[in-house]
């Protein structure tokens, strides 16, 4: 499996920093370079992380306080963003091969992102539907994923949670909040 010695690494990542700063993200860095327990939507997976990430998204989300509320607008959102040793490569040994993994931390109503560890949910994110939505292959572009996953839930392919299910269920009756300015 390839990887970027760390020298090289750490430049590499120094400059993505520099253009998510250039696009205006707000953002955290930690050198870790240490194993890391992170739930996913296979289970919990301990890998090596090189850097973690605390970012603040600014995205249309939902958050929905009680079961039988509307969801509310929320633009503001919290993430940590692991980028693990192998990065930029995917490794193929992983059970999920990226060379990332994402921890959702905020409350948000979606039904590919759990409820975040701030308001003690898994945090979990389909972080397969962001390869649709754009290249993985930077920090930036794993951002502009999520914002696009954020304002584009696939409500076909819920997680297995009972509130990402329900958020499903809720957008297929009512795709108009969707689109609402």
């Amino acid at each position: 499996m390839p990887k970027l010695p760390r020298a090289l690494l750490e430049r590499r990542l120094r400059n993505e920093e520099e253009e998510l700063r250039s696009k205006g993200y707000s953002f955290h860095s930690k050198a870790l370079w240490a194993d890391v327990n992170i739930p996913t939507v296979l289970g919990r997976e301990t890998v090596p992380v090189a850097y973690r990430y605390d970012v603040n998204l600014k995205a249309k989300g939902f958050v929905r306080h009680n079961k039988n509320d509307d969801p509310s607008t929320i633009e503001d959102h919290q993430v940590q963003v692991f980028i693990l040793e192998s990065y930029p490569y995917p490794n193929p040994d992983r059970r999920l091969g990226a060379p990332f993994r994402m921890l959702w931390v905020s409350a948000i109503f979606h039904p590919n992102i759990a409820q975040g560890t701030s308001v003690d949910g898994p945090g979990i994110v389909c972080w397969d539907l962001l390869k649709t939505a754009t290249k993985l292959d930077t920090l930036l572009g794993i951002l502009m994923g999520l914002e696009s996953l954020i304002g584009h839930p696939n409500t076909k392919s819920p997680l297995r949670f009972e509130q990402c299910i329900d958020a499903a269920k809720w957008f297929d009756v009512h795709p108009e909040y969707l689109h609402k300015k």
